[in-house]
């Protein structure tokens, strides 16, 4: 196998993936999974221990059980509500790890603590957990198996300090095999899960952009948007810009060369926009900019003078139409304000008409 191969192959054992930008993008997907299935096994393991802590309570054989149930119990309640009240962004990916492996951590110590109270018997539910629960969770392979490693060999430890040699013996056999069966099974569900997740995002970005422009779709644009609104602050601003005379491009150069004119405007505001800023193409000639935090007249002002710059630059170097320019439209909402999406392209759309029928190549802002 070349060195190549060789190292792209273990960064697949250790990441899930070889390319460490691919699982950069594919984070959102992380995020939504772990955020889902650790909601809902800490409001299944609440459930169950609920039921433990009462039958233990009814059955006085298991009252010894009592404080290993109830700190279980508060644990996961705990963790249900965190995620219920408090993270309740799918997408706050590194709250939700951190809650996932504090969750695995205390089911190891959870299985730890019964086996040691069962010292006579061979060891069951630590080895159920040790296969079980990673399937729940999306990480990288080599965390996970870390946890697996430190897991086993602390129970072996406590299994050894408490048992008969004949038990730790079947222990120490029983749970080695296990944990090398929950890593294998752990790295080839991770490796599968992350590659699933790889084709989904390239399916997504497919769908979700303009093939013309690069930017995004119309509908794209219009969830994303919402969806930002609905999360940041309430605040930024949406500018609908649209090209100066587009017809006289087509019928001065062509259709073909007009593509270039709409290929290259996407490109330009791609490039002068923020990563956490949203373009789209409404259709046509028409582009849309969604920028958060944006608050300010004159910061919106500055701009749309930036974009119309380096579009009527970009143009009078790279083809004979000196004559390009852009009007926009642009709608302001701040914290409190209760601005949808179609109520501030409304106000965006008659600003931008606006500024067509007063001279165009400039930028209007509703209500200024």
């Amino acid at each position: 196998m070349k060195k190549v191969d060789l190292q792209l192959f273990f960064r697949r054992i250790l990441f899930g993936m070889t390319d460490s930008k691919e699982l950069k993008n594919i984070a959102p997907l992380i995020a939504s999974h772990n955020y889902r299935h650790l909601r809902f096994c800490s409001g299944l393991f609440a459930s169950l221990l609920a039921l433990f802590i009462t039958t233990a309570i009814c059955l006085p054989a298991l009252e010894r059980f009592l404080p290993i149930y109830f700190v279980a119990f508060l644990f996961c309640t705990s963790e249900y509500l965190l995620l219920r009240f408090v993270f309740k962004n799918a997408d706050e990916g590194l709250p939700t790890l951190i809650l996932f492996y504090l969750m695995l951590i205390l089911a190891y110590a959870f299985g730890t603590a019964i086996e040691t109270m069962l010292n006579g018997n061979i060891a069951v539910a630590f080895n159920v957990f040790l296969v079980l629960l990673p399937m729940f969770i999306c990480d990288s392979p080599y965390r996970i198996n870390i946890l697996l490693v430190i897991a086993t060999a602390i129970f072996l430890c406590v299994s050894h300090h408490v048992k008969s040699g004949f038990n730790f013996q079947f222990d120490f056999l029983n749970t080695v095999s296990f944990l090398l069966i929950s890593i294998c099974i752990n790295t080839n569900n991770q490796i599968n899960r992350m590659e699933d997740f790889a084709n989904r995002n390239i399916i997504k970005i497919q769908r979700d952009t303009d093939p013309l422009s690069g930017t995004m779709t119309k509908t794209a644009f219009e969830a994303n948007t919402r969806n930002a609104i609905k999360n940041s602050n309430g605040s930024g601003a949406l500018l609908v810009m649209d090209i100066d005379n587009f017809k006289n491009i087509n019928d001065m150069f062509g259709l073909s060369l007009g593509d270039f004119f709409i290929a290259n405007t996407g490109t330009c505001l791609l490039d002068c926009c923020r990563e956490s800023d949203f373009v789209g193409r409404y259709g046509g000639d028409e582009f849309l900019v969604y920028m958060s935090g944006m608050v300010s007249k004159s910061n919106v002002e500055n701009k749309a003078a930036e974009f119309m710059q380096v579009l009527k630059t970009f143009f009078k170097n790279n083809t004979k139409y000196g004559d390009f320019s852009v009007s926009i439209g642009a709608a302001l909402f701040k914290p409190g304000s209760n601005n949808d999406f179609a109520e501030l392209f409304d106000q965006a759309d008659h600003a931008l008409y606006i500024a067509k029928n007063s001279g165009k190549d400039k930028c209007v802002i509703y209500g200024e």
